[in-house]
């Protein structure tokens, strides 16, 4: 502790170590929120396409990522919170990769719909 400010200096807002995570955990969020903009961008290429989905389809695969996001952001929060945060978002981030890489690849609507 230092006699100034009676606080650790790793503990310090501007500590190296403190902005590092911080920029990590910007980063993340900052592309998991981008994505819902791409999913929103892509409806008119996603309607033209050789997936041929209805106008019900179309809305089921934007609420469909918006909902699910949804669901599992409290629950996997309360499990960081108790299991660790830094494992979460590495597992986290490793579950939407995967997805992203499976709705890409999708040759069907459902498929699109499942990832």
């Amino acid at each position: 502790m230092t006699a100034t400010t009676g606080v650790e200096p790793t503990a310090r807002a501007g500590h190296p170590r403190r902005r590092g995570a911080r920029r990590i955990a910007s980063g993340a969020a900052f592309l998991v929120m981008g994505m819902v903009s791409v999913m929103n961008l892509a409806i008119p290429t996603i309607s033209t396409s050789d997936l041929h989905p209805s106008a019900t389809q179309l809305l089921w695969v934007v609420d469909g990522y918006t909902i699910v996001f949804a669901c599992l952001l409290v629950p996997a929060g309360a499990l960081a919170d108790r299991y660790g945060r830094k494992g979460f978002l590495l597992v986290g981030l490793t579950v939407y990769l995967i997805g992203c890489l499976a709705s890409g690849l999708a040759p069907t609507i459902a498929l699109l719909l499942a990832a």
